[in-house]
């Protein structure tokens, strides 16, 4: 064709070939969507087109130019100088941050100052529910096996669903759906709520609330003690629930009143989360189509960095009705039952259920928190088409191009590090095409002329379908569990690349079969995520992988399995669940595993626990049943610590604890300095050089150290939750009792206990202590000088102080009686009467006189506290 530099020719040209071929006469401004044409149009449009001119003309261009006058311009342009740049760049539009560097659309150098780089946000918990998989152990395993999660309904299954006989009889239905499992299942009571309040709520917001709850739970943390400020930012679909099944149960809905509204309408969706929770943050619902959950995602990486809170919350949940759909030609939707993204005979896509949500905390926090971080946000955009495009719902390469270079620049990323781009790609004939270009697009522009590595290319809606406003979390989650498994799965549905990608001209390759991607010590793995929502709001962010863990080498120790359900079958389900874990752990696991089950969930009624010491026992054990311990908590338990005296101690006692239990070691620490301070060398003698059997005998150190000990374990289960109603001591333990109880402050009290060794350690009577089982009735007889019967701890439990020699006599005599005793650890004839100060005849008891560092001065009760009960 001559005058293909004429503009005024091109669009005559151009008009006569859209008619030909759609019947449509379209004006020159008017864009070719909303002029009539669809995606299927412009397929013929641009055949007729190369036809008629006899040059190549990429289809894509038809959506950078999308009228007449714009294409026909572009045309006539490029005949004689080469592409201009595409609409909308030179508007003035911010295409650089500050912090970063790089070419703007236009091809200029652009350097901005780097006091702007992006703080890193760590993702510390994950939880997910889509088709196929009712957790993310099993989702990842469909992920790597290749397997397609979409559920064909049956004729009876569709009409249940209010599905017209006549579509199910109609060939062009196509009666399948992604299905999330369990949607119709909700635990009302653990969120506070009546049975009546859980129907009445949109399903949505219910299995959002359900993946909060699971995700904090990942993470780490009780759901319902979260002491931080955590936001809440979701995402949720239309809802259908309100029309479809409540508004024909006027039995529900003539009683609702307010409850209608605020459990159905979206507004709701965070704040319930928020209140349900008890998380002060701030709490919002984002909607932008099919990308809203991965702005929801960027919304709470800006809130953390601004430091509205300290965690947060991102995701969302969308279900559907389920019912299939009627397919038309030009639809987006699929004519297979089948989402076949960047495939050459991809129909269209499917629409399911899906719910997903992370924890988000700065990655500084996290690390200083000792958090697992599963991957780390390094950076994100977020931006909208705007007008130049060939329809509101039309994808815009430019758009696209622009989000994606502008998160990259944010993260400070270059192309040739991103090793994988989980792409929105919808499986339609021109979205992935246009996708896959504007990638390439930023990533020439980012290269600037430097090689490209190869990037692999993938889509997780082949495996679920398109779950809505929950596509991008979706997608973001597989990228996550890609990072902490170290593979890349395979996009199924995908028997030919479809020729209009134009792959080989790009840096990107698509993955058909499980790919290992394994850590690389000299460079760190990235990951991009495009989200896109109908209506020009494109999200793109950049993440990494996180730290590898860090654990302690397993040490042996035992350690407290516990658990809790809110009833006796959750109870085992959740046993049976835990000896899989455990089974599969590896031994390092173990025991932060336990230390989690401790602090990290909320305890219900039915609790139980058992004691092991590797992962490989506790499996055993709890798939055993025998040694477990299963008990139903009371509202308001009574709690008694009892407190023991000299002769309970022994080397080593309660040294696993410390260091490892934050509570217990603080309060330890706090004795031992207030000892060390009255000349006591008790961390020497307890943990340390000198420590043993014998060490502890000396009664300078034995009664400080189980003082000490007993004050920290009260502090210990205090912090834990079990404070005390009543507080037993014997001997000793007395003192021990009073501290704990607030009738004396710490300091008295230590001073109290080095009064009290002191005197027993200058008043010694030479020998041992014997506890018998036994009253005073039963022994009285065999008890005579130098002997003498000291306590009377009970009626079944006396004890008996004096020379040892004598009293192993007295063992043997009582042993033929059938009287159980033992020998106390003492080093001296304790409470023995020849151990009073001497006294002069006449006089009265004189006042002991202690060495100046001793004396209990200024000791009073403290007003307050527990009560005391003593023997």
């Amino acid at each position: 064709m001559s005058d293909v530099a004429d503009p005024q020719v091109m669009r005559a040209a151009l008009s006569e070939v859209i008619q030909e071929t759609t019947g449509i006469a379209i004006a020159p401004d008017v864009n070719f969507f909303e002029g009539g044409i669809s995606s299927a149009d412009l397929v013929r449009v641009h055949r007729a087109l190369v036809a008629r001119l006899g040059r190549d003309i990429p289809l894509l261009a038809l959506f950078r130019y999308p009228n007449v006058r714009a294409f026909a311009g572009h045309l006539a342009t490029a005949a004689t100088a080469g592409p201009p740049p595409a609409p909308g760049l030179d508007r003035g539009r911010r295409t650089v941050p500050e912090g970063a560097a790089g070419t703007d659309p236009r091809g200029e150098q652009v350097t901005a100052p780097t006091q702007s780089s992006l703080e890193p946000i760590a993702i510390v918990g994950l939880a997910g529910r889509f088709p196929g998989a009712r957790d993310l152990s099993q989702f990842w395993q469909n992920l790597v096996a290749g397997k397609e999660s979409i559920t064909f309904l049956s004729a009876d299954e569709l009409r249940r669903a209010g599905v017209p006989q006549a579509h199910i009889d109609n060939p062009d239905y196509v009666p399948v759906a992604p299905v999330m499992p369990e949607a119709d299942r909700f635990d009302a009571s653990l969120f506070g709520m009546t049975d009546r309040e859980a129907e009445i709520c949109d399903p949505q917001i219910r299995v959002f609330l359900e993946m909060c709850h699971s995700a904090l739970e990942n993470a780490g943390y009780d759901p319902f003690a979260m002491a931080d400020s955590v936001g809440v930012f979701g995402a949720t679909g239309p809802n259908s629930y309100l029309d479809f099944y409540l508004r024909r149960r006027p039995d529900l809905v003539g009683r609702a009143g307010m409850l209608l509204q605020t459990l159905n309408q979206i507004d709701y969706l965070s704040t319930l989360v928020a209140y349900k929770l008890d998380l002060r943050g701030p709490a919002l619902t984002a909607l932008t189509a099919c990308s809203s959950t991965l702005v929801t995602v960027h919304l709470a990486c800006q809130a953390l960095r601004a430091g509205e809170c300290d965690a947060a919350l991102a995701g969302g949940a969308v279900v559907d009705l389920g019912r299939g759909h009627l397919w038309t030609p030009g639809n987006v939707l699929t004519s297979d039952g089948h989402c076949r993204p960047f495939d050459a005979e991809a129909t269209g896509t499917i629409f399911g259920s899906g719910a997903g949500a992370v924890v988000l905390k700065r990655l500084d926090d996290a690390l200083g928190a000792g958090d697992n971080i599963a991957a780390v946000i390094l950076g994100s955009a977020v931006n909208n088409d705007g007008a130049e495009k060939v329809s509101f719902s039309a994808p815009s390469l430019t758009g696209q191009a622009n989000a994606v270079m502008e998160a990259m620049l944010l993260a400070d990323v270059a192309p040739d590090e991103v090793g994988y781009v989980e792409a929105h790609a919808t499986g339609t004939a021109l979205g992935d095409p246009v996708e896959v270009a504007a990638l390439a697009d930023a990533y020439r522009r980012l290269a600037d002329g430097a090689p490209m590595a190869t990037t692999v290319l993938g889509s997780v809606k082949s495996n679920i379908g398109h779950m809505g406003a929950v596509a991008g979390i979706a997608g973001l989650i597989k990228t996550v569990l890609m990072l902490q498994r170290e593979a890349i799965p395979p996009t199924v549905n995908l028997a030919t690349p479809n020729p209009v990608l134009e792959l080989e001209k790009t840096p990107f390759e698509l993955s058909t079969d499980l790919r290992p991607w394994p850590r690389d010590p000299s460079r760190r793995r990235v990951a991009g995520v495009t989200s896109l929502g109908i209506g020009g709001t494109n999200a793109h962010l950049l993440l990494t992988e996180g730290p590898p863990p860090l654990y302690e080498p397993p040490d042996g120790r035992p350690r407290v399995v516990a658990w809790s359900a809110g009833d006796e079958a959750g109870e085992r389900r959740l046993r049976a669940d835990l000896a899989g874990y455990f089974s599969a752990s590896g031994a390092e696991v173990f025991g932060d595993a336990t230390a989690t089950l401790l602090h990290g969930r909320t305890a219900h009624r039915v609790r139980a626990a058992v004691v092991a010491d590797s992962a490989a026992s506790a499996a055993a054990a709890l798939r055993d049943g025998s040694l477990v311990m299963v008990d139903t908590a009371v509202d308001e338990p009574a709690v008694a610590y009892l407190l023991p005296g000299q002769g309970t101690q022994r080397a080593g006692m309660a040294r696993g604890i410390y260091g490892t239990v934050r509570s217990f070691s603080v309060a330890m620490d706090e004795c031992i300095e207030l000892f060390e301070d009255h000349g006591v060398p008790l961390y020497r003698r307890w943990a340390g050089s000198e420590s043993g059997d014998e060490s502890l005998a000396d009664p300078m150190v034995a009664q400080p150290a189980l003082f000490a000990i007993g004050y920290a374990l009260a502090t210990m289960w205090r912090k834990l939750g079990a404070a005390p109603t009543a507080v037993l001591g014997h001997s000793l333990g007395e003192l021990t009792a009073a501290a704990v109880a607030g009738v004396f402050t710490l300091p008295d009290a230590v001073r109290l206990v080095v009064a009290r060794a002191v005197a027993m350690a200058e008043h010694p009577v030479p020998g041992s202590m014997l506890v018998v089982a036994a009253g005073e009735d039963d022994v009285s007889d065999l008890v005579a000088e130098p002997l003498a019967l000291s306590a009377s701890n009970g009626t079944r439990q006396v004890c008996v102080s004096g020379p040892t020699e004598q009293l192993e006599e007295l063992a043997v005599r009582l042993q033929s009686r059938k009287i159980i005793s033992k020998v106390l650890r003492h080093a001296a004839a304790f409470h023995h009467p020849g151990g009073a100060p001497p006294r002069t005849p006449g006089r009265k008891p004189s006042r002991m006189s202690w060495p100046a560092r001793h004396r209990c001065r200024s000791t009073r009760p403290t007003p307050g506290g527990s009560p005391i009960r003593t023997r």
